[in-house]
This record gives structure tokens, sequence and C-alpha cells, in this order.
């Protein structure tokens, strides 16, 4: 791929677009719901970012009516793919029991608990014969954050979740990477040059931070369903 107009070549200095303050939205705002929702949607343009042919980018991006940008920005600036999933509480009548496994929201939303509840039982009869069954389950199923005490097994992802996964800066590493993988092979950065870019010049062990941001944003991703369930509105 020929560098675009205007494009430095990637061994010098970054692209244009990375910027500290383009990642300023990240910041935990201490609601853990609307933390949850931003990070839903960050997450998942990381993830077509790492996983997206341009096929499937030109595809959503027609599909909408838009056009992918054509200076270098990652494309996720103009389209990000929506997380759907099966509601976390759903009735599920006896038919579709069998075929739930086949069903493509069934694969996004993970580990689920089928009920069969009889409705000739009073309301707190079935509320704490749900909570008894729940609480059994999440020993086999514990939620995303693992914290001491009596919350061990129902834990949400809080701030401080949030912010180690920005300190980590996964979102960077995955445009980053989605970037150099598209410029011309005498231009690309080496993992080092882009730690750098990422964390400082003076920072100790690039190759590692950049192997560690790596993890944390699979480990991140794989938490999608869980932030998804997490930034749903309740009643209360």
């Amino acid at each position: 791929m020929r560098r675009r107009a205007g494009e430095p070549a990637a061994a010098n200095k970054p692209p244009e677009w990375f910027k500290r303050e383009r990642y300023d939205w990240l910041r935990p705002t201490g609601d853990d719901r609307r933390d949850a929702a931003v990070w839903v949607q960050a997450l998942m343009g990381c993830h077509a970012l790492r996983d997206w042919d341009d096929d499937r980018w030109l595809e959503a991006a027609t599909a909408i009516g838009i056009d992918l940008p054509p200076d270098g920005r990652p494309y996720t600036d103009v389209v990000i793919p929506a997380y759907i999933a099966r509601p976390p509480v759903a009735e599920i009548a006896l038919p579709e029991l069998a075929n739930a496994a086949a069903d493509p929201a069934y694969a996004y939303f993970g580990p689920a608990l089928f009920l069969s509840v009889s409705l000739n039982a009073p309301d707190e009869i079935i509320v704490e014969g749900f909570k008894q069954l729940l609480q059994a389950t999440r020993k086999a199923h514990p939620g995303l954050v693992s914290l001491p005490g009596p919350k061990a097994l129902n834990s949400r992802a809080t701030a401080a979740v949030f912010e180690r996964w920005r300190s980590a800066r996964i979102v960077e590493v995955a445009e980053l990477e989605w970037w150099r993988r598209r410029q011309p092979e005498p231009d690309r950065p080496k993992a080092l040059q882009i730690a750098r870019w990422i964390f400082g010049e003076n920072i100790d062990h690039p190759n590692r931070k950049i192997a560690e941001a790596r993890t944390r944003l699979a480990q991140a991703i794989g938490a999608v369903p869980a932030l998804w369930a997490q930034s749903l509105k309740t009643s209360n």
C-alpha cells in the first residue's frame, strides 16, 4: 500500500490523528453504568480493528450510507459495530429451548441460565428460589471482576477496572497496530517505537508494555457481554 498524501513515514513519528486528547472520553466518570456503555463502544471498535478486513469495513459503511476516511484515520472514527444480545432476563418458550444454543444472540451473550418457573407459587417464593439457584450457578460462572467479601461472585466493572484499561492504553494500541498494518513495509514501526509513542520516550520495558496491553485488550473484549449487561438501565 502506498503512503497516503500528508502521512509521514511511520518509522519517524506517529500519524497526525494520534493525539492524547483523542482518548479523553475513556476517563472514568464514577457512573459505572455509563462508563460500561462507553467501554462497550470502544472495545467493539477495537475488536473490529483487530479482526475485520477491508471488505467487511466497506460493507458496514455502505450499509449506513457513509464513506470510510481516506486519510489513514481508524475506520472507527466513522463506524463502530453495535453489540447485540438477548436481554439479561428474557422469557424463552419451551419450543425455543432446544434451539437456544444455535441462536447467534446466545453466542454473543455467553453463559445463560434457563429457568422453569411455576406461576402457581407466590412471588416471594419464586424470587427466593431464583436467588438460591443464581448463587449456586455463580460459583461456576463468576462475574467480570474478582472482589473480596460477599460480592466476590456477583461483581461489576468499576472505575478501577476502567482506569486499569485506560492506563494500559489498550485502545491506543489497537488503533496504532491497525494503522501500522496498513503502512508500506519499509515504513512500519517496530513495537518498540509504538510503545514510545504511546507511553513516552523514557518508558521502561516498552515491548513488555505492548504485550501487556494486547493481553488486557483481549481480556477486555471478552468482557463486552458483561459490560453491555451492566450498562442497561434498571427500574430502580
